[in-house]
């Protein structure tokens, strides 16, 4: 029987790896080099033949890094990744950290973590237009990845699109950029810019997509209304009257999309402001993070540990796991970017990030696995992106602890996620820490 298991599992297996799932290929052959120098480093302290050298303090390896910032009164620092997790021409990958050392989360005081939040959210902000999508995640411990004592988080900003394998290497053949050196260049020249094309609304990118064709605008707002007149058919004219202005109330969608036609001659401003009101209700009825924070009589039936105590921000259990004990923090704004949220949105959320990961990883501890460590990920959806990911898309952040467990086939596929733990136990277990967390946020 198990013969026959291990059998069938191997045919699963392969088929996984044929289905475009629309993920970043990270082809990174020379951090092999890098993993075994750090390797063979770790072995010589260890047997006590060199003394502990942290790379992010030591002077003499500093000089040999690609420094894009340090602010030593903020104590913050940004550099390139000089062995960083894919081809260079792919993307940027960016380490920010303090300049002072810390190894654990618990080092770092409110204020060191909102000066992080701060350089993140720039960064954010000057990629944004150049990317697919952006990753930002912190890796705590050897078996979450951290490679080096110190603590620093990355963001790694995605400039080409995902694709097969077959096309990377095609795409490797002939790269823009070819060496490090050059990426560090072009990051610095991208970062200097003070003048930036902000595109904090949705409208305006709606608008430079459909300035040359009114036809292509006309077709979306048609589908806006269909769908929407599917969701509001039963809802009352005051329900729906809160999704427009008070000026433009109106009785049903088809009576939106005809006055839209009506106007856009005229006021063309006036009809994209209306098609995006369409589009994003749409969008945000449809968004898991958005009913959640909407229902809040269910709170308890979702997990909900944290959502009147912040002002921003709420917390639950992961309600699709990866990994047992996964945390997540949302944004109460339904944006898909870190760059989209206030600094204030985002310093209250990386703090509440920060006081989570030690408790996400005592949990773990006691209750599932040996747990040596964790992982804090946040993924954009940004520029280069269609406007319509970018209207699905609720941004927000992952604790997940890393435990012996191992993740399983399916996990990898998508299909399934090994959870060994008790899910109401561990939503009593953090709801008991809350008032240690509002602690941090005063």
């Amino acid at each position: 029987m198990v013969v026959v298991c291990l059998a069938l599992l191997s045919l699963f297996i392969p088929l996984c790896g044929m289905q475009n799932n629309k993920k970043q290929l990270e082809i990174c052959p020379g951090r092999r080099a890098y993993i075994q120098g750090v390797a063979q480093q770790n072995k010589n302290v260890a047997e006590k033949s060199i003394a502990p050298t942290c790379v992010f303090c030591d002077p003499e390896i500093l000089a040999k890094n690609y420094i894009l910032r340090e602010d030593h009164e903020c104590d913050v620092r940004e550099m390139m990744n000089k062995n960083p997790y894919f081809d260079i021409d792919q993307g940027k990958h960016l380490l920010i950290m303090p300049i002072s050392h810390a190894e654990e989360p618990s080092e770092l005081s409110s204020e060191q973590v909102k000066y992080q939040a701060d350089a993140v959210h720039v960064l954010c902000k000057k990629l944004h237009d150049r990317s697919f999508t952006q990753e930002y995640f912190t890796n705590w411990g050897r078996p979450a990845g951290q490679s080096v004592p110190h603590w620093h988080s990355q963001l790694k900003s995605y400039e080409l699109p995902p694709c097969s394998l077959p096309e990377r290497m095609k795409r490797c053949s002939n790269p823009r950029l070819k060496t490090i050196e050059e990426s560090f260049e072009e990051t610095k020249q991208i970062l200097a810019q003070d003048h930036m094309l902000e595109q904090d609304h949705i409208v305006e990118q709606t608008l430079e997509e459909t300035q040359e064709s009114r036809a292509l605008l006309l077709a979306q707002i048609r589908r806006a209304a269909d769908s929407m007149h599917m969701l509001y058919k039963d809802v009352s004219l005051r329900a729906r009257a809160e999704h427009f202005p008070q000026q433009c109330i109106i009785v049903t969608v088809e009576e939106s999309f005809e006055e839209t036609k009506q106007v856009w001659p005229q006021d063309c401003d006036h009809a994209l402001d209306m098609t995006n009101k369409l589009l994003v209700s749409l969008a945000k009825e449809k968004c898991l993070c958005c009913r959640i924070l909407k229902n809040k009589q269910e709170n308890e039936a979702n997990f909900v540990i944290m959502e009147e105590e912040l002002e921003h921000n709420y917390v639950c259990l992961a309600h699709y796991p990866d990994l047992p004990g996964e945390l997540i923090i949302v944004p109460k704004k339904h944006v898909s970017s870190i760059k989209d949220l206030s600094p204030e949105e985002w310093r209250e959320h990386m703090v509440i990030a920060m006081a989570l990961f030690p408790h996400v990883r005592e949990y773990a501890q006691q209750f599932i696995r040996d747990c040596g460590g964790a992982n804090l990920f946040t993924k954009n959806i940004s520029g280069k992106s269609s406007v319509e990911k970018q209207r699905r898309y609720h941004v927000y952040t992952r604790i997940m602890p890393r435990t012996t467990i191992s993740p399983t086939p399916g996990t990898f596929a998508g299909s399934s996620s090994k959870i060994d733990m008790d899910p109401l136990h561990a939503f009593e277990y953090f709801k008991a820490r809350k008032g240690e967390l509002e602690a941090l946020l005063k």
